[in-house]
């Protein structure tokens, strides 16, 4: 299945490109996007490789970071 490319998938892997990683909060409070893990579903069907990291904050809450990674690597999901 191949998906379109909207404004906030293009938004998101400039994103990637140009910083490398990117978690929820960033997305939200930089773009206004609130379903990142969507946009990185789409980005992923499109053939991108970005790589899943779990991490926890401070206070103990768990949550993704995503790392764009180059060609040629495969997706994973890490624990922290």
């Amino acid at each position: 299945m191949v998906t379109k490319m909207t404004g906030q998938t293009t938004t998101v892997l400039r994103h990637l490109h140009h910083r490398g990683s990117i978690s929820p909060m960033e997305a939200l409070i930089t773009y206004g996007i609130m379903r990142l893990a969507a946009r990185i579903y789409d980005l992923r069907l499109m053939g991108h490789n970005i790589v899943t990291h779990i991490k926890q904050d401070e206070g103990g809450h768990r949550y993704a970071r995503y790392d764009y990674q180059p060609e040629g690597r495969d997706s994973e999901v890490r624990q922290p």
